[in-house]
C-alpha cells in the first residue's frame, strides 16, 4: 500500500481499507458526541458542565438506578475505555446494581468511552448512568437515559479523546450539526502532547445546517494529546451534535515514513 504517509492525502480508498485492518499500524477511530442542552459555552457531550481532565490517578464509581441492575430488564453490565496514567489503553467490565459500586480500577487517567454490553429484557438502559470520581466526585461518562425504546441509548457521546502511548493522529474529519432553528459556534481544540495547553484547530459555525472539515495529514496530533470539541450559543438552550474521525497510527509508522 501506499500513500500513508503523515503529508500524503488520504483518498476514500484508503480510509476504507485502513477501516478493513489492511493497511499494519493504521487504525480507524470515530468519536460520537452531543450536547443536547447547551446554554453559553461547554464541552460537546452528555454533561452540561465542561471537563477538566483529571492530574492524577483517580478511582472511580458508576451509579445507576432503577431497572439498570444485574438481575434488571435495562443495563446489567457495562464496559468502560480507559487510559491508565502511562497512556496505555485499558477496558475494565462493571455490573450494574441500581446503586452506587466501585470500578475495579484505581489507575484511571482518562475516560474514553463507555457503553452496555449485557442487557436484560429491554433494548436500552433505562436511565442516566454516570461514570464518576468515587465519593461523588466529577463526572468522566455518561450514558444517557433513552429518549424512548425506539431511540436506544447504551453508550456514552463525548467529544472527547486522548491518544495513547505510542500512537499518533495524522488526520482528522469532523462534522457538526444543529437542528432547525439552533445555532452554535464549534471548535475543535488540542495539546501538544501532555502540556496540558489546549489551542483552537479549526472553527465552525451551524446556524440550522452541518458543516464537514477535513484535516489532512499535514497536521499530527502526538501521543497523549487531549482533544476536545468546544461550543458556544448565544441563544439556548440548543441541541449540537460532533462527529470525529481520525486516522490513528503507530509512532513506528510515523517515523518511517
Amino acid at each position: 500500500m501506499t500513500g500513508f504517509y503523515p503529508t500524503a492525502e488520504l483518498v476514500p480508498r484508503d480510509i476504507f481499507e485502513i477501516s478493513k485492518g489492511n493497511v499494519p499500524g493504521h487504525e480507524l477511530v470515530t468519536i460520537t458526541s452531543t450536547n443536547p442542552s447547551l446554554t453559553g459555552t461547554s464541552d460537546i457531550w452528555d454533561v452540561d458542565v465542561p471537563l477538566v481532565p483529571p492530574t492524577g490517578a483517580e478511582t472511580l464509581e458508576m451509579v445507576t438506578t432503577g431497572a439498570d441492575t444485574i438481575a434488571g430488564t435495562g443495563a446489567q453490565k457495562v464496559t468502560m475505555v480507559y487510559l491508565d496514567t502511562s497512556w496505555n489503553e485499558q477496558t475494565t467490565v462493571t455490573d450494574t446494581n441500581a446503586g452506587i459500586v466501585s470500578i475495579t480500577t484505581t489507575n484511571f487517567y482518562r475516560h474514553q468511552s463507555s457503553f452496555v454490553t449485557k442487557l436484560g429484557d429491554g433494548v436500552s438502559n433505562a436511565n442516566n448512568i454516570d461514570i464518576r470520581v468515587a465519593g461523588g466526585g466529577a463526572i468522566r461518562g455518561r450514558i444517557l437515559a433513552p429518549v424512548s425504546p425506539a431511540k436506544p441509548s447504551n453508550t456514552t457521546r463525548a467529544s472527547h479523546y486522548t491518544v495513547p502511548l505510542g500512537k499518533t493522529v495524522i488526520s482528522v474529519t469532523f462534522y457538526a450539526d444543529s437542528k432547525k432553528g439552533d445555532d452554535a459556534d464549534v471548535e475543535l481544540y488540542v495539546t501538544n502532547g501532555d502540556d496540558g495547553i489546549f489551542t483552537p484547530v479549526f472553527p465552525v459555525s451551524v446556524y440550522q445546517t452541518n458543516n464537514s472539515v477535513v484535516l489532512k495529514g499535514s497536521r499530527q496530533i502526538p501521543e497523549k494529546s487531549d482533544i476536545k470539541a468546544v461550543a458556544t450559543t448565544a441563544v439556548g438552550p440548543v441541541k449540537i451534535s460532533f462527529v470525529l474521525q481520525m486516522v490513528l497510527m503507530d509512532n513506528e509508522q510515523v517515523n518511517n515514513a
